[in-house]
């Protein structure tokens, strides 16, 4: 199976991808959910053939994203956005297979 890395790319082009910088005073921080797409997309397509996860996996590590805050984190979203990335990161130092994804 050959993906043409155009298409691909203009697929994937249409899922949010969280901002570098992000105020909560700017933004709705429970609407934080929909940056979420891209990566279960991601995740799904690395699940399905080999072909599909040597190009989604890089793609899916390339950058540590944190989205979830629950809803009655109005006032300390911070707090679950530093527990989510502590997370990941402790799960993504212990699976070695992960680090040449890393940029």
């Amino acid at each position: 199976m050959k993906i043409l890395p155009e298409l691909f790319n203009e697929i994937l082009s249409y899922f949010r991808t969280l901002p570098s910088t992000y105020y909560a005073a700017t933004q709705d921080v429970c609407s934080l959910n929909r940056y979420r797409e891209r990566s279960d997309f991601l995740r799904a397509l690395s699940q399905t053939s080999r072909t599909l996860r040597s190009i989604a996996l890089p793609l899916l590590w390339a950058r540590l994203d944190a989205w979830y805050v629950p809803n009655r984190a109005k006032g300390t979203w911070y707090k679950y956005m530093m527990l989510e990335l502590k997370r990941k990161a402790d799960g993504v130092r212990k699976t070695k297979h992960l680090h040449s994804y890393i940029q």
